[in-house]
């Protein structure tokens, strides 16, 4: 069965992105595993847009949990690309993210991928609450 994720009423954040020569893979197009490199980028510069790091999430770490890929169409060296990204669920441990990956020539949707991210004590090896602080922000992003 295919992995299938919702597409988003609206994402609230965006960044540009260049396809690069070590983002390709043998078939010469965006390697599946550089979708989460790029992503992880587009995730870094939404959290400096709210303040935070992943390593300082207001006052906690986060740690990803699982993610999801959806891919829809290829990316080649040199492509400008939009990542996109809308919050998903929040909850008490953390939330999810949604990434729409788009090549803006012809707005043709590249690829779809969802991230749930936790907050994590690593001194302790344990799941923190999330702050009440970044939930409040990142309910500003949400999308669904």
């Amino acid at each position: 069965m295919r992995v299938k994720l919702p597409l988003a009423k609206r994402y609230p954040f965006e960044t540009p992105l260049s396809i690069r020569v070590n983002d390709l893979n043998y078939g010469n197009h965006l390697s599946n595993d550089r979708f989460l490199t790029l992503a992880h980028e587009a995730r870094m510069r939404f959290f400096a847009l709210l303040g935070y790091k992943e390593t300082d999430f207001a006052g906690e770490d986060l740690i990803m949990s699982d993610a999801a890929q959806m891919f829809l169409a290829e990316g080649f060296w040199g492509q400008e690309i939009v990542i996109q990204i809308a919050v998903g669920d929040i909850y008490s441990l953390g939330f999810d993210l949604h990434y729409r990956f788009l090549r803006p020539e012809d707005q043709q949707e590249m690829a779809r991928i969802k991230t749930a991210l936790l907050c994590y004590n690593y001194q302790a090896q344990k799941l923190v609450r999330l702050p009440k602080e970044a939930a409040e922000k990142l309910e500003k992003y949400q999308g669904f």
